[in-house]
């Protein structure tokens, strides 16, 4: 497999045709969405994740394909509700352009997802410089589990160290796929091993073990996806550069948050949102006290330090 086609053939259950995404929701269980969704009249939507904007009915957080990307700055100590930023208006920081980062999942919070109990995630990261010399993806795999409304265990994992950003920027694609089938915890229980924690290390010029690695995570991604039951939820292609353009997320040192916007009740901007240090959490400005219902995923960029 062209590991540059990969997640091409991943289609979010948001994605989906509704008798495709009935016939997924019917494989975990989730019979009375199934029912629902193919009780909607012919032509009101050709995808699930369309369902809600048309038919205006209650709809679940995984139900959408639209991600929103804010920015944090990494700025000292935290202890007041912290205003997010659309990664749009974010000051490129000119001096990682061919500069050595250092990339962490920082958290994983499940609002809602297909399924009840825990849910175990498998979560697929990919990585490229923009306009490098070696433009190659790089794949890294983690795996998680949380409940819905709860966090993955996860705090500032190392995925990529040392990765060098091109000329232009960086790219990214995050991946959650959603693990129903029991047998594939056993296959899962590979990413625990000592060659997947510390995540990749590109800090030599040649690097023997980072392409069999990176193929590995994609072929168990696609494994784990052609099971029965398995299904990919959150899919996410993000580029950040360092141009002016008003439309384009900019690369700097901080966090991104990518959050899965599904329903007219999320938050309609980042102004709407704020960042709670004490907890972690994603919060409305309205009800502070509360994590926003939405899926989300929070990914650090810093300078590596090494030499």
């Amino acid at each position: 497999m062209n590991l540059d086609d990969w997640p091409a053939w991943m289609t979010p259950l948001a994605a989906m045709a509704t008798d495709e995404a009935a016939a997924k929701l019917w494989e975990i269980g989730e019979n009375d969405l199934a029912d629902e969704i193919l009780a909607e009249p012919p032509g009101v939507s050709r995808t699930y994740g369309e369902l809600p904007w048309r038919s205006g009915k209650p709809t679940r957080a995984f139900m959408s394909t639209h991600h929103a990307i804010g920015y944090l700055p990494p700025v000292g100590t935290r202890t007041h509700l912290t205003q997010i930023w659309p990664a749009e208006t974010v000051a490129p920081d000119a001096t990682l352009r061919t500069a050595r980062v250092k990339v962490t999942i920082d958290k994983l919070h499940i609002a809602d997802y297909p399924g009840g109990g825990t849910h175990r995630i498998l979560l697929n990261c990919g990585v490229r410089s923009q306009a490098s010399k070696q433009p190659d993806w790089l794949w890294f795999n983690m795996t998680c589990e949380a409940r819905d409304g709860g966090d993955a265990p996860i705090a500032a994992w190392p995925v990529f160290t040392g990765i060098p950003v091109g000329p232009e920027g960086m790219q990214m694609q995050l991946n959650t796929i959603n693990v129903c089938n029991k047998e594939d915890e056993k296959l899962l229980k590979l990413l625990n091993s000592d060659a997947f924690k510390g995540g990749l290390q590109l800090l030599a010029a040649a690097q023997p073990a980072v392409a069999p690695l990176s193929a590995l995570a994609v072929g168990l991604a696609e494994i784990t996806l052609q099971r029965n039951q398995n299904q990919g939820v959150q899919q996410m292609n993000i580029g950040l550069d360092f141009s002016a353009n008003a439309t384009r997320p900019r690369l700097a040192e901080g966090s991104y948050i990518v959050l899965q916007q599904a329903n007219r009740g999320n938050p309609s901007s980042w102004d709407d949102l704020t960042y709670d240090p004490a907890n972690g959490h994603i919060v409305s400005r309205r009800e502070p006290g509360q994590s926003v219902p939405c899926n989300y995923i929070i990914i650090s960029v810093s300078r590596y330090q090494g030499k």
